[in-house]
């Protein structure tokens, strides 16, 4: 993963101002987010945001938001026939899977790229932790073993890893998510 040319990821690098932006809103819209998924939630939507303000000055940046734009009215039709991969899943994919440009990066890969190059803060330091779950997690395919009101325990169907975590699903259910460690803890 090192090895490979990062077009997109070392020219962002050096974008310290691009970078104090992006920090900027992710400061303000997580100060109102108060759970997990929706400190997750910001991450995802100010990636998006930066992707579509900065597409008309990068073309893979463009070339991700027009890939995005295509496969979301293919898989998340406003009408029926009504996809079955819910409107967060496609989200965390997009920015977190969906590859593009010259170094077949993730969006989620060149945001932290241009965070570290940027030298966060202290402050920042939650945002850097939320984009760095991201890019280090992936969607996969669990099986619900344990099913209670304060936690579930997933297993993996692919590799049989066991994983503990917020309450998802019934018993014997297959669920086809993104588990991501909650970032405050």
């Amino acid at each position: 993963k090192l090895l490979r040319v990062q077009f997109v990821s070392n020219f962002l690098s050096n974008q310290n101002e691009v970078a104090e932006q992006f920090l900027s809103n992710a400061r303000f819209s997580l100060r109102a987010a108060s759970t997990a998924s929706e400190k997750y939630e910001v991450a995802i939507g100010v990636s998006r945001s930066f992707a579509g303000n900065f597409a008309e000055s990068l073309e893979p940046l463009e070339e991700w938001c027009n890939t995005v734009a295509a496969v979301e009215e293919e898989y998340m039709p406003s009408g029926p026939p009504f996809s079955p991969i819910t409107h967060k899943l496609f989200e965390h994919w997009a920015v977190a899977d969906l590859k593009f440009g010259p170094g077949n990066e993730t969006l989620a890969e060149c945001v932290e790229a241009m965070l570290k190059g940027a030298k966060p803060t202290k402050a920042d330091q939650l945002a850097l932790t939320l984009i760095s779950n991201l890019t280090e997690s992936r969607i996969g395919f669990y099986e619900v073993k344990k099913s209670g009101s304060k936690q579930a325990v997933l297993e993996d169907i692919v590799d049989g890893t066991s994983y503990q975590c917020d309450p998802l699903g019934r018993k014997g259910d297959l669920l086809l998510t993104r588990l991501l460690p909650d970032p405050d803890n």
